[in-house]
């Protein structure tokens, strides 16, 4: 199994605490990993694409936790672009076409849940690319209740173990017919065990204001969210609540119902000929 993984949080640091432990934990079950990944972090990003500027390579030595411009076995691509970008050059440029069973993207540092956060996930964006590439994937996130638990290890080698599990069991799937192109997969920060693998849609969230006034004049982002108390059950907000492993079935396209586009035709047709 060739897997190619990447992320919008960069390399391992303070905004990327779980990818190292996560390819580490995949690379152990016998899987051949690669990793393609942003020079920095670049969330909220969604699918877009670097197209003005050039795109420089550097690369991150897991073993030693050092970034240089020298490649050497076991180094991690740093790319300065998106992460759709990431992957789209990985899979069109660094490797040979078709090269890859599987692209996974994350994991995120905190919850990408709710059609707020999905559409302007960095994390799902790279996973789109790679489905519009024809290459099945899965976006992973890991979501956190209250910051203390990004900085509990137990938590992490916790979620990361649901995650490895859960990756295993969704790969087979990917041969369906009716498989989706890609999943969107949540997994709680918490000690115990988790009781529940939840297939989930998204809430219909979004958000308030982005951005604040600092005192001098400048706009500095800061998001404020709005309540999801509302968030109904089998949504992935609501499963994450209930400390449950969500996953969301994914087409990499902006579906449209058939009830609207009905609705619409019959609108425009009435008017069509109320003009006649």
């Amino acid at each position: 199994m060739r897997v190619l993984i990447s992320n919008d949080d960069g390399p391992p640091g303070s905004e990327s605490p779980f990818l190292q432990e996560f390819v580490e934990s995949l690379s152990a079950t016998g899987w051949e990993i690669h990793v393609v990944i942003p020079h920095t972090q670049r969330s909220w990003i969604g699918k877009g694409v670097t197209i003005s500027d050039s795109v420089t390579t550097s690369y991150y030595h897991p073993s030693v936790g050092s970034i240089n411009d020298v490649h050497a076995e076991g180094a991690w691509t740093l790319l300065s672009c998106t992460p759709a970008s990431c992957v789209n050059i990985a899979l069109g440029n660094l490797f040979p076409p078709q090269y890859f069973d599987l692209v996974i993207s994350g994991p995120n540092f905190g919850r990408n849940a709710t059609t707020g956060s999905a559409l302007a996930s960095g994390t799902i964006g790279a996973a789109m690319e790679a489905a519009l590439m024809h290459t099945k994937s899965i976006a992973l996130s890991y979501a956190y209740f209250q910051r203390s638990d990004c900085a509990d290890p137990k938590k992490a080698t916790n979620a990361t173990k649901m995650a490895v599990k859960v990756i295993h069991e969704l790969v087979p799937l990917f041969k369906d017919i009716h498989a989706p192109d890609l999943y969107n997969v949540n997994i709680p920060l918490i000690e115990g065990p988790y009781d529940e693998i939840v297939v989930t849609d998204f809430h219909r969230g979004g958000y308030e204001q982005l951005y604040q006034m600092d005192p001098n004049g400048q706009f500095k982002f800061a998001p404020k969210y709005v309540s999801y108390e509302d968030a109904h059950p089998k949504s992935d907000f609501w499963a994450i609540a209930q400390h449950k492993v969500s996953v969301t079935p994914l087409v990499a396209s902006f579906h449209v119902e058939q009830d609207h586009l009905n609705h619409l035709n019959s609108v425009l047709h009435n008017k069509r000929l109320a003009t006649l």
